[in-house]
């Protein structure tokens, strides 16, 4: 909900559908990138439920050119126990350890 606009959503399932595309000059030249697909989610986000997207994906610059390969992307919200099966916990902070502190 926004403070002060009146306006709660307690559920949402939302698709969309997009259609990008940047450079060239159609219709001589196709375009520098292309992308085409879907995507969708719901809200709110609960363990279990998955967000995602399907696109096909054109680049053309220079002479090279990929046209229509697909790109899938999947985003999964965890149970906690699966999130902390590995003996992490979800409610430490997030300081390094020197465990996991980069190199």
């Amino acid at each position: 909900s926004a403070p002060g606009c009146g306006v709660v959503i307690d559920e949402l399932a939302m698709t969309a559908a997009f259609d990008i595309s940047v450079g060239g000059d159609p219709p001589t030249t196709p375009p520098t990138l292309a992308l085409k697909g879907y995507m969708g989610f719901t809200y709110p986000f609960k363990p279990g439920d998955v967000a995602g997207g399907s696109a096909l994906v054109s680049i053309n610059l220079g002479g090279f050119s990929m046209n229509d390969f697909n790109v899938t992307a999947t985003y999964s919200c965890a149970k906690k126990e699966e999130a902390t099966a590995e003996g992490d916990d979800a409610d430490a902070d997030d300081e390094p350890t020197a465990e996991r502190r980069p190199s």
